[in-house]
């Protein structure tokens, strides 16, 4: 299901050992949303010191 909205802020909370990222936002028509997102992995990126 897609949910078009304008995110005004984000944090996440630990549910166990899980986070669940958390999305405040307004919809189009000035609706106020917090919409959980609870399948979000934790990702880091690192730049190698070599392009090889």
């Amino acid at each position: 299901m897609a949910l078009v909205f304008q995110i005004l802020d984000v944090d996440y909370f630990l549910n166990g050992d899980k986070p669940v990222v958390r999305l405040f936002g307004r919809s189009d028509s000035g609706n106020a949303l917090c919409v959980l997102c609870r399948d979000f992995l934790p990702y880091f990126y690192i730049k190698p010191k070599d392009e090889g």
